[in-house]
């Protein structure tokens, strides 16, 4: 039978003799060969709690995991195997794959994560190489461990299933290590094998995207990373996030109107839950580059309006434990109150860690439920699942109020550079009006046949925005103004594509 099937790994329990490992699970063979599964659950409970059979833990552990699948405690079953496989895992191989499928199905990749990181070489079949790996390096991802998770990541193989999705955690990985220009082939090749995904996968297809395009934006390559924010599409719950961050890169590139053509999109009233300071702040830059200096210091003012009460409402908050503070979460995504302001949570409206901690959370809590009247299995089961249910909350929320208040931290440094732009505003401001006095003229830019020309492009039947958002138009704004500086100190006078 399978759990036979053993081979010479790092093991971290006693060694057994097979003469030894055959009397121990005698029982458990008898009990299987005649088909009683209670018998058999018995049998492995004995000796998972016989510390003089501590060299069959291991082993004990993963066919215990079996018995919770069959019960459809599916996140006990995660949490035996990932126990067996972390004592012995050279009796867990054979389980490696419908492992894999059961944390998919529940969202729960921590577990077994972790015990596979510290096995990145196990000699499983070719088919999961890529699935083992790319597991292992998520977890070491959220560890922080960019290390050893490039080592795993770079071990791929590009002909078995899951390559593209170890080659985009490999530029992930690169650019959290700030190599940008590194991670883009990799992100490239994540990108590529999406679209010839059948049937294909738009989430993961998205995930590219948003990716490739960080990495280009990073590595100063504006134009390309504009091309892939622009693959984002309008259907995408990441779409509002990838034009705020186009907006950056027009910006970058010195086209202040494409930049203020996408960030007209997050002043629709469609989209007025989501507060988003950073786009308010390159407003107020876009048209101080421009020497809107009117318009500039309308919304630099308006900025501080709409921040400095989010900023008091945070340190008015006490520090939040790891279950308040996920709570508020859920809170926040469910569309409900809670104390923390949305702004400062808006990362998580549609995040995939979270969704995946939410719902493993909720199931680990209706699985404890299960186990109450399940007697020693049931005791067992929530003897593994509550902490890590526990430890879950913890992280998470923890992780969601550090979030919280580091955007409380950025947000009153973009309050102190709004204070420092009003100097420079006023300082330039006074700057053309001296100019204008020696000069006897205010020296402007003549922009008359911009309209003319954007009537001319092929594809595009432009008409003027007159005051009202609608929901066909969001996303195909551009902006056209004219720069009130002289030539010479003129920005933005590029028309958003």
């Amino acid at each position: 039978m399978w759990w036979w099937c053993a081979l010479s790994l790092a093991s971290t329990t006693p060694e057994m003799s097979d003469a030894e490992r055959a009397e121990t699970f005698a029982e458990v063979l008898s009990a299987a060969a005649a088909g009683d599964e209670d018998k058999m659950t018995d049998a492995l409970l004995s000796i998972v709690k016989d510390d003089a059979k501590a060299g069959a833990h291991g082993q004990a552990w993963a066919m215990l995991s079996t018995q919770f699948a069959r019960r459809e405690w599916k996140l006990s079953a995660i949490a035996a195997f990932s126990k067996g496989f972390d004592l012995d895992p050279a009796y867990g191989i054979a389980q490696i794959g419908s492992m894999l499928d059961l944390a998919s199905e529940v969202g729960e990749d921590g577990m077994i994560g972790k015990v596979l990181s510290e096995n990145p070489d196990l000699p499983v079949p070719n088919e999961l190489t890529n699935r083992v790996r790319a597991m292992a390096v998520r977890w070491l991802l959220r560890q922080g461990d960019y290390g050893p998770a490039l080592a795993i990541a770079e071990g791929g193989q590009f002909e078995q299933p899951g390559f593209g999705d170890l080659e985009m955690l490999r530029g992930v990985v690169l650019s959290q290590q700030e190599r940008f220009t590194d991670a883009v082939a990799p992100l490239l090749t994540a990108e590529a094998l999406a679209r010839k995904q059948d049937p294909p996968d738009p989430e993961f297809l998205e995930r590219t995207h948003l990716n490739v395009a960080r990495a280009f934006y990073a590595s100063g390559d504006f134009g390309r990373a504009i091309e892939f924010y622009a693959k984002v599409p309008r259907t995408s719950d990441s779409w509002l996030e990838a034009q705020f961050e186009r907006a950056w890169s027009h910006f970058r590139g010195q086209d202040t109107n494409g930049a203020l053509a996408m960030l007209h999109n997050h002043q629709a009233p469609f989209f007025q839950e989501r507060f988003d300071p950073e786009a308010d702040l390159l407003r107020a830059y876009s048209l101080f580059l421009m020497c809107k200096f009117g318009q500039a210091s309308a919304e630099m003012e308006g900025f501080q309006q709409r921040w400095q009460p989010v900023i008091d409402t945070i340190d008015a908050l006490s520090d939040q434990s790891g279950s308040d503070a996920l709570n508020a979460v859920r809170a926040f995504r469910e569309g409900n109150e809670q104390p923390i302001p949305p702004s400062a949570l808006r990362s998580f409206r549609a995040e995939p860690r979270m969704s995946q901690a939410l719902a493993s959370v909720d199931r680990a809590t209706k699985e404890l439920a299960q186990t109450e009247d399940a007697g020693e299995l049931g005791t067992v089961a929530a003897s593994l699942l509550k902490p890590q249910r526990d430890a879950r909350i913890e992280t998470e929320g923890a992780r969601a109020w550090r979030k919280v208040r580091t955007f409380r931290d950025e947000l009153y440094n973009m309050l102190t550079d709004i204070e420092l732009a009003r100097v420079d505003l006023l300082t330039m401001e006074a700057e053309m009006l001296q100019r204008a006095a020696a000069t006897g003229e205010l020296e402007t830019v003549d922009n008359t046949q911009r309209l003319r020309k954007l009537r001319k492009r092929k594809g595009f039947r432009p008409w003027p925005w007159q005051g009202e958002y609608w929901a066909d138009e969001v996303g195909w704004y551009v902006f056209a103004s004219r720069p009130d500086c002289p030539r010479s100190l003129s920005r933005g006078d590029e028309e958003a594509p």
